[in-house]
């Protein structure tokens, strides 16, 4: 993890985070950020695009098939207890998700490199908890 005081409640739900599939874990990311109930002092449409670009990259089908969050129950639990959080533990979150996607290995050096160029984790994280 990348903040060293978060509450049990953001640890317990990034435990279930921790365990989904990569391309999970970019549509919920996705989701979370183009929520619109999200507020955030930075500006995430170029880590939407990114994170779109990378799901479409690994998941070819992702641009052919329209997805609804209620197909997928796991991720639906997921937003169900992220929507209980207080405003500082949805950021806490999103900083924490960012940086695991920040660091998956997606067995492609230019996919790798992509993220990890222009998903700049630390600059958001600093924006939010500032």
């Amino acid at each position: 993890m990348l903040l060293d005081h978060n509450s049990e409640k953001v640890k317990e739900l990034f435990k279930h985070f921790d365990f989904l599939k990569d391309t999970d874990k970019l549509r919920l990311a996705i989701y979370l950020l183009e929520y619109p109930n999200t507020s955030l002092d930075y500006e995430v449409d170029s880590f939407i695009t990114l994170l779109k670009e990378v799901l479409g990259t690994i998941d070819p089908n992702y641009k052919k098939v329209l997805e609804c969050m209620a197909n997928r129950k796991h991720l639906v639990m997921l937003l169900a207890d992220y929507s209980l959080f207080g405003g500082i533990d949805k950021k806490k979150f999103l900083i924490e998700m960012l940086f695991n996607i920040y660091n998956i290995d997606f067995k492609d050096h230019n996919l790798n490199e992509l993220v990890n160029k222009n998903l700049n984790v630390y600059d958001f994280a600093y924006a939010l908890l500032d």
